[in-house]
């Protein structure tokens, strides 16, 4: 079985019309990024200050993790064979890169938490080197700490990512 590339999904929301109505929205042109052997992501909703509008607004218009009082979704694909290719600080602006022991896949993302549904196996590594391998029906809540993910596998990992922007306060 073959997934589709991040981008290549079609996402339906259940909106309510401008006449108040329940219709449907399809959502077909997520904003999207990629480091060529390391990462491809497509997000496709978001909402900031805790706000929907159920309108094409909510379609992001660029990549990049929740505001605070916001949320994204999107899907989000590791490609086999794609540990050790990630550099965190050079590619991800809104992470903080803590290169921990020189391995420049970890990072933290600024007030943020993750929660992710792994279609593929994948490794989530923490900087004390606690690996967890998560598998097709794994959900993952990050507490916005230090973490790098690793495809040492065989086949390419597809998840969905829902990101909830938080701070530690």
């Amino acid at each position: 079985m073959s997934f589709p590339r991040p981008s290549d999904f079609d996402l339906v929301v259940a909106i309510e019309s401008e006449d108040g109505e329940p219709d449907f929205m399809d959502v077909s042109s997520p904003a999207t990024a990629a480091i060529d052997g390391a990462v491809e992501s497509s997000w496709y909703w978001s909402v900031t200050d805790g706000h929907q509008t159920n309108s094409p607004e909510n379609v992001p218009t660029r990549t990049g993790v929740a505001e605070i009082g916001g949320y994204t979704f999107g899907i989000v694909c590791f490609p086999a064979h794609s540990a050790g290719k990630l550099d965190v600080a050079r590619s991800t602006p809104s992470a903080i890169s803590t290169g921990h022991d020189g391995d420049p896949a970890f990072a933290c993302l600024r007030h943020h938490r993750l929660r992710d549904s792994a279609l593929r196996p994948v490794d989530i590594e923490l900087p004390s080197r606690r690996v967890r391998t998560l598998r097709p029906g794994s959900l993952l809540v990050m507490g916005g700490v230090p973490h790098a993910w690793k495809n040492n596998f065989d086949q390419d990992c597809i998840y969905a990512a829902i990101t909830i922007g938080a701070t530690r306060d």
